[in-house]
């Protein structure tokens, strides 16, 4: 038996009866007390997730935990905090890339026993990011950069001899060659992933010669948005077939939106931007190998939007001030996203957290007047902020493009940004599961943007 309590000399509190028991009596009661670990059990420490498996231990404590008592007085911390880690024998689950070695703790004369349960990864968990050189691939590329540094990066791009995907293997990014159009080229450069980021841009499918070009041309019809909606599931489908030739992959994580017909029932059947996304996902959740390993972003309205194309947003300046005609109910508060800020946070968590699961990818969320009140109070400008008919922005369009948007307004006001699809969470909520989403403010957005061409004397 430890014999703690006949060594040293405390000052005792008067209050605490346990002291008033004789030592022996005292030594035996924290040996009972704390003997957590019998026979062949072990004190798990802690839980800390495997990002390649996800599977934890739960640290088997009691709970209330005895070691309270250890909370009663110094007097009795002193006595009975060694014994507590002599007696027991502690199992601490971790991960680690590469080699790692352990030192048992010494307490004085009571050494404390201990095993380490983890995973001695030779090669780091490696970890696909679609289009590193567009907007959502860059900005998730350079936060695991930073953040998250257990993963070995990889990195596709049509071109890997542009300035940016050159960038990007200077900064110790391994770039390979892949087209969304190609799905072999997708499977050979997916191979050997453990997880992967995907997207598709619909805004630079839309504005291709082949589309954009020939519904100006008037050699299409319009709305152009089908044709765009087309090209991009194909894409995305291209990226899931390719994904589930990928032995032992973990996680997809698909950047998608709401489905607007669906969730509206058929009201709204213009929205082709969102239901291309929901579309994929749908196809991706269908593949077998990929049986809930998909994951969701669905992205909040991009602040980069309101900054590089204004006009579209129905922001403009006049008369020495800023207008904005926006057609969102002032009783709905929008997500935004900072998309270079923030995205790589939502990845990190969707990796962290089980698969299926899909949240909002929002730094913030506000309506419009709260939006505008902060780039006026920025820019010094006086403002007049109007909210409008959904109906009234699509006059003069050839293309049918602002009925689109018109559209995906209406539905946003009448059904919610996520459509009410009761399996998306907010960032919030996601916190509470556990798993952490760092953001930014929009206001900080504002304020590192550039906004010249919006200056108002």
């Amino acid at each position: 038996m430890a014999n703690i309590a006949t060594s040293g000399v405390y000052h005792p509190q008067p209050q605490c009866r346990l002291l008033t028991i004789a030592p022996e009596i005292r030594n035996q009661v924290y040996d009972l007390l704390f003997t957590i670990a019998t026979g062949d059990d072990s004190v798990k420490l802690c839980s800390i997730r495997n990002p390649i498996t996800r599977h934890s231990h739960p640290a088997n404590l009691t709970s209330p935990s005895v070691l309270v008592l250890l909370q009663t007085c110094r007097q009795v911390l002193n006595e009975a905090e060694c014994i507590f880690f002599h007696i027991n024998h502690f199992e601490l689950d971790c991960y680690a890339v590469g080699e790692f070695s352990v030192r048992s703790q010494d307490f004085g004369q009571f050494a404390c026993s201990m095993t380490i349960i983890g995973f001695a990864i030779s090669q780091p968990t490696t970890f696909d990011c679609f289009i590193a050189t567009g907007n959502q691939g860059a900005a998730v590329i350079k936060y695991f950069q930073q953040h998250v540094p257990l993963y070995k990066l990889r990195g596709t791009t049509r071109n890997p001899s542009s300035d940016a995907a050159v960038a990007l293997t200077k900064s110790g990014i391994e770039v390979v060659k892949a087209d969304a159009n190609d799905v072999d080229s997708l499977k050979a450069a997916l191979q050997g992933a453990d997880a992967v980021f995907a997207y598709t841009t619909f805004s630079g499918i839309l504005q291709t010669p082949e589309i954009m070009g020939k519904v100006m041309a008037g050699k299409l019809p319009p709305p152009v948005g089908q044709y765009a909606f087309e090209v991009e599931v194909q894409q995305g489908k291209n990226i899931a077939d390719a994904a589930a030739t990928v032995p032992g992959l973990e996680r997809l994580v698909w950047s998608s939106l709401s489905g607007v017909k669906k969730w509206s029932k058929g009201k709204y059947t213009q929205g082709f931007h969102f239901d291309s996304k929901e579309v994929v996902r749908e196809y991706m959740n269908s593949l077998e190998p990929l049986k809930g390993n998909v994951s969701c972003l669905q992205m909040g309205a991009f602040a980069d939007n309101m900054v590089n194309m204004p006009d579209r947003f129905g922001l403009t300046k006049a008369d020495g001030q800023l207008r904005w005609a926006y057609p969102i109910s002032g009783s709905i508060k929008t997500p935004w996203i900072d998309v270079d800020r923030d995205t790589g946070a939502f990845v990190n968590a969707l990796l962290e957290a089980p698969g299926g699961t899909q949240v909002v990818g929002a730094s913030e969320y506000l309506n419009g007047s709260e939006y505008f009140k902060l780039l006026c109070d920025h820019l010094g400008a006086k403002g007049t902020y109007t909210e409008v008919p959904f109906d009234s922005i699509v006059s003069d369009d050839p293309t049918g493009f602002k009925l689109e948007l018109a559209q995906v307004y209406a539905f946003v006001n009448e059904f919610g940004y996520d459509g009410g699809d009761p399996e998306v969470v907010t960032a919030d909520e996601l916190e509470e599961r556990g798993y952490k989403v760092p953001r930014s403010k929009i206001v900080d957005h504002i304020k590192r943007s550039n906004w010249s061409h919006l200056a108002v004397a």
